[in-house]
């Protein structure tokens, strides 16, 4: 067992040396403060920092008792859980670590394991040594298969603005260039070229047409006590999550407002008009409206 604290040490100490603050991926105005020696001008730089590798860098620097006036085990053990948190895998085998050689090594094992679904090579390394379980990495194939389904949405997106805005184009020409133009059913067509003679029918000829006295812009998104924003009133689910109406189960357990339909992705979605895929890959269900937050709501 002496033996196995050794190794563990060890290729923390390995391990420390190449993900230390000076061998940081970007240069930041922490880092640099860093490299110039000034530690607590780079320490106080990362704390302001919500990325989780400006919190690994902290933990790091606390491991090694550079941070004055805090406990070493109290400050390395809590900047590596903000940064594994915050997504930052190498702290949750870090903190596996700090737990295993202070006596929790239940504890350890668990977060090594942990680690090692997320296909951190130190943590599956580390099990190997200690004859334990090495997971495979699922969680991690799954978030790759999650980024890739949504490049492809994103891409089906593009591809599609694309194509509206080629017919919108090819619409316009029609119109101002062919002599004439139709849209018989909310498509755009463009007509057989009207005579020499006749005029340029269309938004490019210069006909007037009427226009409705009043537009009624659709109602905004509202937003709800828990902070998402949602089309129609606030009603809160069983599960203590808002929707837009009367709460409705899924079949996955979710709950939407109205008559659940599963969007291509495989999630539901509630609420009436068709099913639409957002500029951001997400599904809603009617018109694609922009919350306040950023999120796309449908209406």
């Amino acid at each position: 067992m002496r033996g196995f604290y050794k190794a563990i040490l060890l290729s923390a100490a390995l391990f420390g040396i190449f993900s230390s603050p000076a061998h940081a991926d970007a240069p930041s105005s922490g880092t640099k403060a860093y490299e110039k020696g000034d530690l607590r001008k780079a320490v106080e730089k990362w704390s302001q920092s919500q990325k989780p590798e400006a919190a690994y860098r902290i933990a790091t620097l606390a491991e090694v008792g550079k941070i004055q006036g805090c406990d070493v085990i109290y400050c390395t053990a809590s900047w590596y859980f903000k940064a594994a948190t915050g997504g930052h895998i190498p702290s949750i085998t870090h903190l596996a670590i700090l737990n295993f050689n202070n006596g929790y090594k239940d504890v350890g094992v668990s977060q090594l394991q942990l680690a090692a679904r997320w296909n951190d090579s130190l943590a599956r390394d580390l099990l190997g040594q200690m004859d334990q379980v090495v997971p495979e990495p699922d969680l991690y194939n799954q978030a790759l298969q999650q980024e890739r389904a949504r490049q492809f949405a994103v891409e089906i997106a593009r591809q599609q603005r694309q194509a509206q805005i080629a017919q919108m184009l090819g619409y316009f020409i029609g119109c101002g260039l062919g002599g004439g133009c139709a849209m018989p059913s909310g498509n755009m067509v463009a007509t057989q070229p009207a005579s020499p003679a006749a005029p340029l029918v269309g938004p490019m000829s210069g006909t007037r047409h009427s226009s409705p006295n009043v537009i009624h812009a659709p109602p905004p998104p509202q937003m709800c006590p828990d902070g998402t924003y949602v089309i129609g009133t606030c009603k809160m689910a069983p599960n203590g999550r808002f929707v837009g109406g009367q709460p409705q189960m899924a079949p996955d357990g979710s709950f939407v407002g109205g008559t659940p339909r599963m969007t291509p992705n495989g999630r539901f979605v509630g609420g009436n008009g068709p099913i639409t895929m957002c500029p951001d890959g997400s599904f809603v269900a009617g018109s694609c409206r922009l919350a306040p937050n950023g999120q796309y709501v449908g209406q």
